[in-house]
């Protein structure tokens, strides 16, 4: 309402222009570091490690991801139960339903 951008709680606020300070401090920008490379002497990137993190609060996007997969999952367990073994089918019912309860949820989040 003030004219100014929300910020997503937990973010940290940047008090200038980050690309510059990263030019200026021979540091790259926090989109670059941690390549993982070989005896480039940084960490491996977590990034799918970090998607796991349950203290974080569930946005919009993490939910969609999670309703995919349980989709996903469904799928196969669906398939699995036609060709294999029916045993794959009452799973594949849960996992769809639930894919379908966080797609709804994930559409009326704000």
């Amino acid at each position: 309402m003030t004219g100014r951008p929300r910020q997503r709680p937990g973010a940290k606020r940047t008090g200038g222009q980050p690309a510059r300070r990263a030019e200026n401090s021979g540091k790259p920008p926090s989109g670059e570091r941690g390549s993982g490379e070989p005896g480039s002497g940084e960490p491996p990137r977590r990034r799918g490690l970090g998607a796991l993190n349950p203290r974080k609060p569930p946005t919009r996007s993490r939910v969609r991801t999670a309703a995919l997969l349980f989709a996903a999952l469904a799928i196969v367990l669906g398939v699995l139960g036609l060709t294999v073994n029916t045993g794959y089918l009452q799973p594949a019912v849960l996992l769809a339903i639930l894919a379908l309860l966080w797609g709804v949820r994930a559409l009326t989040m704000r």
